[in-house]
């Protein structure tokens, strides 16, 4: 079964000692192949490899998860890589890959959308056979209530199968290591980082038994990343949006980045106003007051795709490099 799925570019397989039909260490590998019928027996050898090939070359993804398969009846997480059985490693491989995202319809659409060329064809293919599917978290406390779950003891491999990605929900921009950020005042006790929730998600995700993957958004929220030809397109033949996407395009990065795309400036009300928006003009501030609602029913048709020159904003960096990580977990 595991060469079946590695076949069928699941995943990649590796012997120890590495597989070499001449060398001496192969021996016990080769007397196995050697029982095999001779068309299943050169399928077995192409997968090894084909295996070989793709670690030497540098053509693994950077988040490849690696599992030993080992002669034993129970496993060890706790290992690095975790040492399975092998029918709970067959179990593992054949397991889709879960990517909970905070709203399944719109997150997921806009992903998609976002991905590259190079990446779209792999993403689809992949839905299609079922090895990966996007599951709605249903927001931030509801993700690390299920992070929580599948992360316990005696469920790691559904951890294990669990990708995680999640807003910041940050005000200001934020060192992605402390998430502090220089508009902090500890005497005023200000912070302007990521949430209490996000913060929460990490720490989950970094305790969490099965090691999900996770990922914690640069931005604000994922409608941060949409780019402006897509708020052109909403604001068009709308004079009053018009002037929402005139203001919003002219602020500055970090001002965008972190902007309430949702309910505009007066959504931060009660929280307080990120002291990021202190310069900006009166105008500008009037018109952001309310924001652009959900923007992300623009990307509800599967084929709606994103023009990768839209993606000015340093949008692709980020996207393309998670999606290609998530891509790589499959």
């Amino acid at each position: 079964q595991l060469f079946r799925l590695a076949f069928e570019e699941r995943h990649v397989l590796l012997t120890e000692p590495l597989w070499d039909r001449d060398h001496p260490s192969a021996r016990g590998l080769q007397s196995w192949l050697a029982d095999q019928r001779p068309e299943i027996r050169e399928i077995l050898e192409l997968v090894l490899e084909q295996s070989i090939r793709v670690m030497a070359t540098g053509a693994s993804p950077a988040h490849l998860r690696k599992i030993r398969v080992v002669k034993r009846s129970t496993p060890r997480w706790d290992t690095a890589p975790p040492e399975l059985p092998l029918a709970q490693a067959c179990r593992l491989a054949e397991s889709p890959l879960k990517v909970l995202v905070e709203n399944r319809r719109n997150d997921a659409a806009f992903l998609r959308a976002c991905i590259p060329p190079s990446l779209r064809k792999r993403l689809d293919h992949a839905e299609e056979k079922g090895w990966l599917e996007f599951e709605m978290g249903g927001g931030l406390p509801e993700m690390i209530h299920r992070v929580r779950t599948d992360g316990r003891r005696g469920q790691e491999h559904r951890a294990a199968r669990l990708a995680v990605v999640y807003d910041s929900d940050a005000r200001a921009d934020y060192d992605p290591e402390t998430g502090a950020t220089k508009h902090d005042d500890r005497l005023a006790r200000e912070a302007w980082g990521p949430s209490a929730d996000a913060n929460e998600m990490a720490r989950v995700c970094e305790r969490a038994a099965g090691r999900p993957y996770s990922y914690r958004l640069r931005r604000r929220s994922i409608e941060n990343y949409v780019p402006g030809k897509i708020l052109e397109a909403w604001a068009r033949g709308r004079p009053e949006r018009f002037k929402v996407v005139k203001a919003y395009l002219s602020m500055s990065a970090e001002q965008r980045h972190y902007f309430n795309m949702k309910r505009g400036l007066a959504g931060d009300n009660n929280s307080g106003q990120s002291p990021i928006y202190v310069d900006l003009p009166a105008g500008d501030q009037a018109a952001l007051q309310h924001g652009f609602g959900s923007l992300a029913e623009f990307f509800h048709e599967r084929e709606f795709r994103i023009e990768p020159h839209w993606l000015n904003d340093g949008q692709i960096d980020e996207i393309g490099k998670l999606l290609e990580n998530i891509i790589g977990l499959v």
